[in-house]
């Protein structure tokens, strides 16, 4: 009889503890699904912003092949003239580079997006958000030197 009252105690005392060991797993599924909702999040982005990023050097490498088409300046040109195209060289130059430039800032800021998912789902919500603000300015500012660089390789001789 006391081995069966023994037993039963310790089944008791067992239930709640598996039901506890069950309620974690459960919650850590739920925790674990998040995490990888929070990093196909973090994929689906990346890919965007590759592909914007590759948009944009396209574009920059267009308006070197542009430039490149250009005529060479006749002697005599107006040093005004000349210092506008080296602008413009400078200009390209800049967008180029710029461009991978965004494209290591994008990898830096989702390097730390994946290492705050580690850390906890609410700090990698508040990671990528971040994240995707920054790299979207980074974007903003990339596409506007680019059209600066477009419009003046028009002005310089596209559009003559």
């Amino acid at each position: 009889m006391t081995s069966g009252r023994l037993r039963a105690n310790r089944a008791l005392g067992a239930g709640p503890s598996l039901i506890a060991v069950m309620s974690l797993l459960v919650v850590g599924a739920g925790a674990c699904e998040k995490s990888a909702q929070l990093r196909a999040a973090v994929e689906a982005d990346r890919l965007g912003w590759k592909q914007r990023s590759s948009a944009l050097k396209g574009r920059a490498s267009n308006l070197d092949d542009r430039l490149k088409a250009l005529p060479p300046e006749p002697a005599g040109t107006s040093p005004a003239s000349v210092a506008r195209r080296r602008r413009v060289e400078a200009l390209i130059t800049g967008s180029r580079q710029s461009s991978f430039d965004l494209d290591q800032n994008i990898d830096d800021s989702l390097r730390g997006v994946e290492a705050a998912i580690g850390r906890g789902d609410k700090e990698g919500e508040q990671a990528l958000a971040t994240a995707a603000e920054a790299i979207d300015g980074y974007f903003r500012q990339q596409e506007e030197s680019v059209a600066a660089a477009e419009a003046a390789l028009l002005q310089i001789g596209e559009g003559h």
